[in-house]
């Protein structure tokens, strides 16, 4: 009798455990929090225009910060809140929506050494904690990267609020002016911006997915890598290219072309397009598109001596011709010719690029160290070392075979 009772006890104090705890025990008003959305990173002199227009205007200047004892800070930092005011917050199940009017988000500028500091300079003007778990977006303007990329994120790194799933770009642009874009699609631009990489299916130019947990990984390899760059007007923000890191600093860029050559090497080009010369009629141009891509690097060891081999295998659909042009379609010759156009056309430009990177950058943003120390360990043993010095001088040989697998449907 006494275990029946100490099971019934038991059950009543469960049940009233369980009906005390409902809710959610972490719950806060919407309205209370300040949801980041993007972070930009400046030089100071960047933000000066911003700061003594009055826009996050505060009693200080720019040698100075109230905020650290430094006589001049390194990086201005500008994050990115959506204005949620109370009006606006509906009853569950309804939605919410931007601010009504103009502006959108409160953008926030301050200067400091690190983003730590700069963070708690922010608590003096918001009445209510920043919150970083829906951040979005990194923006990095160039004169800050070419400082440094682990330096200013380092927080971002170590920081559990922070989502490792969001974007990093690189701006010839003051980076806090990408985040004040108002675009014609989204509600705000980081989360535009955010997005915008999910084009890389349509086209090659576009670097493949890069996030800050990916950049996490590129440093504490000590490797070179790119991000993708970005320009902007008042309404619209485009990628143009990449940059490319190498040891941690940004040494420059590339243009469309030559960064869709470098995602065909690494094998991360999921679509795009490839124009050639009508064979037969060289004033004319045929585009193909770009359906499957396989891409294989490896070594060729020979006694001191490192070659890269890169196969590149490309399937593609015939994009666009001239009509009065369609009865080739049904010519193998014809077809045949294609191929190999496109074929020396792929071997021609890669190669460009990679011997234009190894001359003016030194940066191996292929991975061909990666390579070597997968298929040829010992080899990369005795190299390591120098091995900034030898890419400059490493020889590569590319092959590529392409594949017209439709014509298109023609009547």
């Amino acid at each position: 009798m006494g275990n029946k009772t100490t099971k019934v006890i038991c059950a009543l104090l469960l049940s009233s455990a369980v009906v005390s705890m409902t809710g959610c025990w972490d719950y806060h008003e919407l309205q209370q929090r300040g949801y980041v959305l993007g972070i930009a990173i400046d030089t100071p002199e960047a933000v000066e225009e911003k700061l003594e227009g009055g826009k996050g205007k505060y009693s200080g200047d720019l040698k100075k910060t109230p905020s650290t004892e430094e006589d001049k800070p390194k990086y201005a930092f500008t994050i990115q809140i959506p204005i949620i005011s109370r009006s606006q917050v509906k009853p569950t199940g309804q939605g919410g929506g931007v601010s009504t009017g103009d502006k959108r988000t409160w953008d926030l500028t301050s200067v400091g050494s690190s983003f730590f500091e700069a963070s708690r300079e922010f608590a003096t003007r918001l009445d209510y904690p920043a919150f970083y778990e829906h951040m979005q977006v990194l923006v990095i303007n160039e004169d800050a990267a070419r400082i440094s990329i682990a330096e200013p994120t380092d927080v971002m790194l170590r920081n559990s609020e922070m989502r490792r799933r969001m974007k990093v770009y690189i701006t010839p642009q003051p980076a806090y002016t990408v985040l004040e874009v108002v675009p014609n699609i989204d509600d705000y631009s980081a989360i535009y911006l955010r997005n915008l990489t999910n084009t890389f299916k349509e086209t090659s130019r576009v670097a493949y997915k890069v996030d800050i947990g990916q950049v996490s990984e590129n440093i504490h390899s000590n490797m070179d890598y790119i991000l993708p760059r970005v320009i902007t007007t008042k309404e619209e923000i485009k990628i143009e290219g990449c940059s490319i890191i190498k040891k941690d600093k940004l040494v420059g860029s590339l243009g469309e072309v030559d960064t869709a050559n470098v995602e065909w090497i690494k094998d991360l080009a999921k679509g795009g397009s490839l124009t050639i010369k009508m064979p037969g009629n060289p004033d004319q141009r045929l585009t193909l598109e770009l359906k499957k891509l396989k891409s294989k690097v490896r070594p060729v060891i020979n006694g001191e001596s490192v070659t890269m081999k890169i196969d590149v295998k490309a399937e593609v659909d015939i994009a666009e011709q001239l009509r009065d042009s369609y009865k080739d379609n049904f010519n193998e010759s014809f077809i045949d010719e294609v191929e190999r156009a496109a074929s020396r056309k792929v071997e021609f430009e890669l190669a460009q690029t990679i011997k234009y990177v190894q001359d003016e950058f030194g940066a191996d943003i292929f991975l061909f160290d990666v390579a070597l120390q997968r298929y040829a360990p010992d080899a990369w043993d005795k190299v390591k070392e120098n091995w900034s010095e030898l890419f400059e001088q490493l020889d590569v040989d590319v092959s590529a075979a392409v594949d017209v697998r439709k014509r298109g449907l023609l009547k």
